[in-house]
């Protein structure tokens, strides 16, 4: 440290590293140590101990693991097309970067994006990440349901859902979907929204918001979270999920789309896309800052997303 006892930069980089050293489940690695509270000489709640004169600094830090095998599989296969990961980032995180406001950050939010196949919970307060879970539950399961009641394929069960999800937002809409117009064919072309919303997709809604909640409590924050729960993800634009989830969740609810990017354009400006921005966000920065930021930025989304397209065209059916 420094000869004069001042806490330097230095200093807090050896204290986050030490706290790494710990033993960790099987295949199961370290993928963000982000520092919540520092202790320099037994004085605790230390937010920024540089410049500080101390003899002992303690940093109490919040640990984000990830599997080893994934990320090995992860790796390999984007190695095969010739991509090479340089550094990798939690979703909770980086959607987190995305869709919450300065005041959510402060005052405490829980942000849950629903995946695919997981559903990650990150909770925020004073700014940085204080827990975050896993739950292995998601949209997918809300398709798989579909196909099952319905009797399709998981593609058509799919169209299906994002169909219903497009006209969630529109007033008036007749209660029946034409199938024929979105390219599936069965005997009966004609599917009751309100039918196939209460008797399907709400059962999955509501399990997953009640584990989500009932998680929360378990690990005591559910007094922690004042600014209350951050819906994002592809699954955040299923019909019906705000509406259901307000009726299980007695905190505020909304759901969280990109709020901090000039220039968007509408095809990617929606929660399915707030881990993807956010990752842009990330990555920026030259030290891998935690805290959120409430800067604007101007990314050419057009042309980076054009570049992405042309890239996966070749690859699709």
């Amino acid at each position: 440290s420094n000869p004069n006892g001042e806490i330097t930069q230095d200093d807090i980089f050896r204290a986050i590293e030490a706290a790494k050293a710990i033993t960790l489940p099987p295949n199961k690695e370290i993928i963000h140590s982000i520092p919540r509270i520092f202790t320099v000489d037994g004085q605790d709640g230390v937010v920024d101990p540089i410049g500080m004169n101390g003899i002992r600094l303690e940093v109490d830090s919040h640990l984000i693991l990830a599997s080893t095998p994934a990320i090995k599989n992860l790796t390999k296969c984007l190695e095969d097309i010739n991509i090479k990961i340089i550094s990798l980032a939690y979703s909770g995180l980086t959607a987190g970067l995305a869709c919450l406001s300065e005041t959510e950050n402060e005052l405490g939010v829980a942000l849950v994006d629903i995946g695919g196949y997981n559903t990650s919970v990150t909770i925020f307060i004073d700014n940085s990440p204080d827990c975050s879970f896993c739950l292995p539950v998601g949209a997918n399961n809300i398709t798989a349901d579909l196909a099952i009641g319905l009797r399709l394929p998981l593609i058509d069960a799919e169209k299906i859902k994002i169909r219903l999800a497009q006209l969630a937002d529109k007033k008036g809409f007749n209660d029946e979907i034409d199938l024929s117009n979105i390219g599936i064919t069965t005997d009966n072309n004609k599917l009751s929204i309100s039918s196939t919303v209460n008797g399907i997709i709400k059962p999955r809604i509501e399990e997953i918001i009640h584990l989500v909640w009932q998680e929360i409590c378990n690990r005591g924050f559910q007094n922690l979270i004042p600014a209350g729960i951050v819906l994002t993800g592809g699954g955040a634009e299923t019909i019906e999920l705000k509406k259901i989830a307000q009726k299980i969740i007695p905190l505020p609810l909304r759901i969280g789309e990109p709020l901090k990017l000039n220039g968007l354009v509408d095809d990617i400006a929606s929660p399915a896309y707030s881990s993807t921005i956010g990752s842009i966000l990330f990555f920026q920065n030259s030290k891998q800052i935690p805290h959120t930021s409430n800067k604007k930025i101007n990314i050419p989304f057009k042309q980076i997303f054009q570049k992405i397209k042309n890239f996966l065209a070749p690859l699709l059916p």
